[in-house]
């Protein structure tokens, strides 16, 4: 009896010791008219992000949806000026009308509503989630779309508090060029 008690009082201190596990969540949705509608230009719509750090992150995400669009996926994209001034002076305010706005065909949307970083400096981890929409310029249509919550991003260096904002930035990078992986690219003619 007395092996069972020790037992028993090993499993309840293993089980308490334990980390929950985050469930990564990811899910892809397309609309069938993706395939047969011809993107050539793609505006990347300033981005939504719930975090106290809007400003900066919103920049990264903007030049890194970019970079992803042209050099892996062969869109052309607008600047973000001109993206930025067709909505003002056209008073758009959702994707699609922006991108119309904009002359492109399409406009992309990345919100990022988790951007978790208490474990960076001891952990070397983020944990990101949000949405990323590409919507037809006629503003009707979403024709990708991909959520995504719980993703946990590791730092391929080690942390420290000088090299904090320079990894941030490395890893946001990361999690926009996964989050674009499956979109599909721009057909060669």
């Amino acid at each position: 009896m007395k092996q069972y008690g020790l037992l028993l009082i090993a499993v309840v201190a293993l089980g308490a010791c334990q980390v929950q596990q985050r469930q990564r969540e990811d899910q892809t949705r397309a609309d069938p008219a993706l395939a047969t509608t011809e993107l050539v230009d793609i505006a990347v719509v300033s981005p939504e992000v719930s975090t106290s750090d809007r400003r900066v992150l919103a920049a990264a995400i903007r030049a890194a949806a970019r970079n992803v669009l042209i050099n892996r996926k062969h869109y052309a994209v607008p600047r973000d000026v001109f993206v930025d001034e067709s909505a003002a002076s056209s008073n758009a305010t959702d994707a699609g009308t922006i991108a119309r706005a904009a002359g492109s065909d399409a406009g992309l949307i990345i919100s990022l509503q988790q951007w978790e970083t208490g474990d960076l400096l001891p952990k070397g981890r983020i944990y990101a989630g949000g949405t990323a929409r590409l919507v037809a310029s006629d503003g009707t249509r979403v024709l990708w779309e991909r959520s995504f919550r719980d993703w946990t991003q590791v730092a391929a260096r080690n942390v420290t508090a000088t090299n904090r904002a320079e990894v941030t930035r490395d890893m946001l990078r990361q999690v926009i060029s996964e989050v674009l992986s499956n979109l599909p690219p721009k057909p060669r003619r």
